[in-house]
């Protein structure tokens, strides 16, 4: 970078930036896509995450019960 940019004015070293931005963030984005439009995909993730996070949930809040006297 700094053999081709160094010592030259910002706006020559821009649109290299951009260029190299858009390469690097194009597949991110086209994934971002894909995903966005598979609804169901996303829907069954978050199934799975919220069962996972209630199953850990609970054993904390059950210990949490005990200790502050609270019935199960």
């Amino acid at each position: 970078m700094l053999a081709d940019f160094g010592g030259q004015q910002f706006s020559v070293f821009k649109p290299a930036l951009i260029d190299l931005a858009i390469g690097v963030l194009s597949p991110i984005t086209a994934e971002m896509r894909r995903l966005m439009d598979d609804t169901t995909h996303i829907d069954a993730i978050l199934k799975k995450g919220g069962e996972r996070a209630r199953a850990r949930a609970e054993v904390v809040m059950n210990e949490v019960r005990d200790i502050v006297g609270f019935l199960r």
